[in-house]
């Protein structure tokens, strides 16, 4: 066996293992953007709430 087949037999499992790491890092990457738009959906479901609680005080005390 060449040095190089025995060089490509050693780095055989480290491709495999960043071909894994790099995936793994796509779906993370995938999950945090899930996640950003969850956190700002939630956001803006608080200022609505907020602002239409605003409004309804301003109703309220001007009765």
């Amino acid at each position: 066996m060449s040095e190089l087949e025995q060089l490509n037999e050693h780095l055989q499992p480290i491709n495999e293992w960043l071909i894994c790491l790099e995936k793994g890092q796509h779906k993370l990457q995938k999950d945090i953007n899930t996640f950003k738009k969850d956190v700002k959906a939630v956001r803006d479901d608080i200022i609505r709430s907020d602002n239409r609680l605003t409004k309804q005080e301003r109703i309220t005390a001007n009765k």
